[in-house]
């Protein structure tokens, strides 16, 4: 799918369709996650999600995943995006076949507020956006860690570590760079986002057990103790700032 030139720069306080009246989501509660089938550990990596934060000071592990990949114990985790348990702040960490994490610190979040992120890997930099906007970057001077572990949402594989609280709209994965450009019209289409790279897509459908993955690859994800709730069109467009 091509990408219209300069679309955000020409709309950028356009309500997207995407938007619609009510959207579904997953609220997790610290002892619930999501599974999917992806398993892979793209060299280079854009991974997105729609997320309201709720802080848990208490929470055995410092950081509560968003979206990302992590096995088990101390199997190699590769990275993924995560918040900071006293909501102090975002992180988007990338595990280095160095045996090095990096870690790359960013955002301020807000109990009960939505926030667009990204995590961004390329060419050996990693890259952070909060709600289209670029607030940092790192380099990343190894490969990745590879392993048949699978992406989750809400915690890590088998919802042994990493447990969030809070609400999550949207979950992507590309196997590629996304420009910020990119990254901007997919903030404001989720609907539709780019599909170039796209190798999991969860946003609006989910039945029963299951949140389905529209990117076509069928890395459906399992739902374990999530709960299902609606979103209101107006939280987005305004906490978001589109």
């Amino acid at each position: 799918m091509s990408m219209p030139t300069g679309i955000y720069n020409r709309l950028p306080r356009r309500m997207p369709l995407s938007l619609g009246f009510k959207r579904y989501a997953l609220y997790f509660n610290g002892s619930s996650h999501v599974q999917t089938l992806y398993a892979g550990s793209p060299s280079e990596l854009t991974v997105m999600a729609f997320v309201k934060p709720q802080a848990w000071p208490d929470s055995p592990q410092g950081y509560l995943m968003i979206v990302g990949k992590r096995g088990p114990g101390y199997t190699p985790d590769y990275g993924g995006l995560y918040v900071e348990r006293s909501l102090g702040n975002f992180l988007f960490l990338m595990k280095g076949a160095d045996g090095e994490s990096y870690n790359l610190f960013f955002g301020k979040p807000v109990e009960g507020r939505w926030f667009c992120l990204a995590g961004v890997l390329k060419a050996g930099k990693m890259y952070a956006y909060e709600n289209g906007v670029l607030k940092g970057t790192l380099d990343f001077p190894a490969d990745v860690v590879a392993s048949d572990v699978k992406w989750s949402v809400g915690g890590n594989e088998d919802g042994s570590l990493n447990l969030l609280k809070g609400t999550v709209a949207l979950a992507m994965v590309y196997e590629r760079a996304l420009s910020g450009d990119e990254v901007r019209y997919n903030m404001l289409n989720y609907h539709n986002p780019v599909r170039n790279g796209l190798v999991l897509w969860l946003a609006d459908r989910i039945v029963g057990g299951t949140w389905h993955d529209e990117s076509g690859q069928g890395n459906h994800g399992t739902i374990y103790g999530a709960q299902v709730v609606k979103v209101k069109q107006y939280e987005l467009r305004a906490e978001v700032g589109l």
